[in-house]
């Protein structure tokens, strides 16, 4: 701002000597150098007040650096979008989502048996078998099989849906042989992949959790347990946690807080004990000693 100050003062004056020794020297303190100074002044307040303002918005831009970044436009699409979709929308028919199976089907075995064919009317008690059906008859390939927590329950998932829509509106269909002159056939592909297998699977898992977390509460409160310990022949009756203090004060067996524990009869009493290290430990502790 002074410098430019400055080059308008010396071409005031430099005016001023061109007019001649009629003209007259133009000073600082001159109106015409005054009139001159008035736009660059005006401009300089302006310059000023567009700083502060900066200043200001840099300062209100800096107390919002936590919000997140999102264009008007993304933002209009985003609201229209939210208003035009019904809440809680689901892929999965309302029927599937309370399967007729018990929670046994859940944590697969003979629970989770017999798992009926996607098309026809055959049930298998093999699930390998089931899945050879369906290649081999049907060219119906189910991936990632191990992921799915009841074979049953989502066997009968897709059998409904396959029979009431067009196979193309709710799977891929893969053609074999496309580059070669032998004949083509065209396989069913289900998987994850797709949005609706996708929702069903976890929706199976979602189920099988909360049936875990309720034999759980079950165990916990449960006071009609009675099982014999499993290093010695003492007999304990009332909360499992009894007999799990006993193992711990007595044998030195530590199993974690009883309250986080479940399936405790299955994994202790039937699983670990019968040809097991824990039967073995038995039979040594209560041998005579001679032997």
């Amino acid at each position: 701002f002074l410098a430019r100050a400055a080059r308008t003062a010396l071409m005031a004056e430099a005016g001023a000597a061109s007019v001649g020794d009629g003209g007259v020297a133009r000073s600082i303190g001159s109106p015409s150098f005054q009139d001159a100074m008035m736009p660059l002044a005006m401009e300089g307040a302006c310059d000023e007040e567009n700083v502060s303002l900066q200043r200001h918005v840099d300062v209100g831009r800096h107390g919002e650096l936590l919000r997140p970044l999102a264009f008007p436009e993304a933002e209009a699409d985003a609201t229209s979008s939210d208003a035009s979709s019904p809440p809680n929308s689901s892929l999965i028919p309302s029927s599937a989502l309370s399967p007729s199976c018990s929670a046994s089907c859940l944590f697969g075995g003979a629970g989770d048996l017999p798992v009926p064919c996607l098309v026809c009317e055959e049930q298998f008690s093999d699930k390998q078998e089931f899945l050879q059906h369906l290649f081999a008859r049907h060219k119906i390939v189910i991936r990632k099989t191990e992921d799915i927590c009841s074979m049953k329950m989502y066997a009968e998932h897709w059998k409904r849906r396959l029979a009431s829509v067009p196979v193309t509106d709710v799977a891929v269909i893969i053609k074999t042989n496309c580059d070669s002159d032998l004949p083509s056939e065209d396989y069913i592909f289900i998987s994850d992949a797709l949005p609706e297998d996708k929702e069903l699977r976890a929706h199976l898992q979602k189920k099988r959790l909360e049936a875990v977390l309720e034999d759980q509460q079950k165990e916990r409160v449960d006071q009609t347990f009675s099982r014999r310990c499993l290093f010695c022949d003492g007999v304990f009756t009332g909360n499992r946690s009894l007999i799990f203090q006993h193992m711990l004060d007595t044998h030195s067996f530590c199993v974690g807080n009883p309250d986080n524990l479940v399936f405790v009869v299955f994994v202790l009493w039937e699983d670990l004990q019968g040809p097991s290290c824990l039967t073995r430990a038995h039979e040594e502790e209560t041998a005579p000693e001679d032997q």
